[in-house]
């Protein structure tokens, strides 16, 4: 494999890039190696080209990179268009830029809001998982790969989009839960100055506890004894798993689905880090480099249900009950740093409504309120206030998605309810408020 050297969208110093690989003839799976649902990881290498939708106009290939084509272009198209690209969550963990296959309509299919809106829609793949965020800590393994996948997306986007009719000077980058919170590592690393001119992040910001690793040498050490590198020595650890099979790599780590110990969050462990470069500080304090991209940022009104459910099953089943000393256990894991007494403070301030309603409905609606509250409300407000803060010619904007789902499930607006139906066949008039939300965010201003 040749090397070449980039700075497409980068104020920084020349680095090297691999140049790209031969792409293949046949259809292949779009996503990047991953672990599925189970200890199996999912086909395919990261070679998945971007899919463009466009108004009225289907790509050459048709959806993803099954290779089946699709309608002819017609002779001429649009100029100057708005482009939104799409970034997918999974806890950077698992996801592709099709998203799952509901009836046969994709999750992610852009071709609704892009006719809608009148806009390009952009979606890619990027790396997750260890492939995609295992560092040392240094620089022998710095991290963060699968932002920078990110940067070549949106930096290729800005060269080429003029050619497919859309704006390079009016490009929008948007994404739910991990996608959302890569969408503001994305305005504020230096690589993307330039690059952005809007960014929306549904359910997901940078602040998030779980978006940001603080011991990322922990994780890889973990994921280094599994596959036989070496332990002690950062430079010889990273030569051994550079030459490590990358199916070997992504199977060394499973994220424990039962008998943990302390709350989810703690075991996320290839996630964005601070390497000095890419992302050169924590969070809170790069929030200059967006003050000339217009931002919202909001969340659903009961988030949390997606990592309840899991640390506390118990939530979603009407004949098993939680308890007071369950609850305990969980505060005190989101706590931690801040001892027993932060326990106790947090424990009495959500546990107060209790005195009134101690029914078991009330009490598993507070497990869910106290995760939204920790891992998406909190952080998205902070976020939203800092971006306002910093803001120059910039405009921000926040939401609280709270129009209930008609979905049979408990509860009614649980994390992903912030996602479009991919087709209006599937929505009923009372549920096109979400549509007519996405339709609001590409109007031209």
């Amino acid at each position: 494999m040749t090397a070449s050297t980039s700075t497409s969208g980068s104020p920084r110093a020349r680095r090297k890039v691999c140049s790209p690989h031969t792409p293949s003839s046949s259809p292949r799976p779009a996503g990047c190696p991953q672990v599925a649902r189970g200890p199996v990881p999912a086909p395919g290498l990261c070679l998945g080209a971007s899919e463009l939708h466009f108004p009225d106009i289907s790509t050459e290939r048709g959806r993803g990179s099954s290779g089946v084509p699709g309608p002819a272009p017609p002779a001429s198209v649009s100029r100057n268009l708005p482009v939104m690209i799409w970034i997918y969550g999974g806890g950077f963990l698992v996801g592709s830029s099709q998203g799952a296959n509901f009836l046969s309509n994709y999750l992610y299919d852009g071709e609704e809001i892009a006719t809608r809106g009148n806009v390009i829609v952009v979606s890619f793949n990027y790396r997750v998982g260890p492939l995609g965020f295992l560092s040392t800590g240094d620089s022998n393994l710095p991290g963060n790969y699968g932002l920078r996948d990110q940067h070549m997306a949106i930096a290729w986007v800005k060269r080429n989009i003029a050619a497919f009719g859309g704006d390079p000077d009016n490009i929008t980058i948007f994404g739910e839960s991990a996608g959302g919170a890569t969408d503001v590592w994305g305005t504020l690393s230096p690589y993307n100055k330039g690059l952005i001119k809007r960014a929306i992040s549904q359910s997901g910001v940078a602040l998030c506890p779980w978006a940001i690793q603080k011991n990322p040498l922990f994780w890889a050490t973990k994921i280094a004894e599994k596959v036989g590198c070496p332990l002690n020595d950062t430079g010889r650890m990273a030569r051994c798993l550079k030459i490590t099979d990358p199916h070997a790599l992504t199977l060394a780590y499973k994220m424990p689905l039962a008998g943990m110990e302390y709350p989810m969050l703690h075991y996320l462990g290839f996630i964005p880090v601070v390497d000095g470069d890419f992302l050169p500080s924590d969070p809170i304090n790069l929030y200059a480099n967006a003050a000339d991209i217009d931002y919202i940022a909001g969340t659903n009104d009961m988030d949390g249900h997606v990592f309840a459910s899991v640390e506390m099953p118990a939530i979603n089943k009407d004949k098993r009950a939680i308890t007071e000393e369950d609850f305990y256990k969980m505060v005190s894991g989101f706590t931690i740093t801040k001892g027993p007494r932060g326990a106790n403070a947090t424990f009495d301030f959500y546990t107060k409504p209790w005195a009134k309603d101690s029914s078991q409905e009330n009490m598993k609606k507070t497990v869910v309120h106290l995760e939204t509250d920790i891992l998406f409300l909190m952080p998205t407000e902070i976020a939203v206030a800092q971006h306002k803060t910093n803001a120059k010619s910039a405009k921000t904007y926040s939401y609280l998605f709270s129009q209930p789902s008609r979905m049979p499930t408990y509860p009614p607006l649980c994390h992903p309810a912030g996602l479009p139906a991919p087709r209006q066949d599937c929505l009923q008039c009372h549920d096109r408020l979400l549509d007519q939300l996405c339709q609001n965010w590409v109007r031209r201003r």
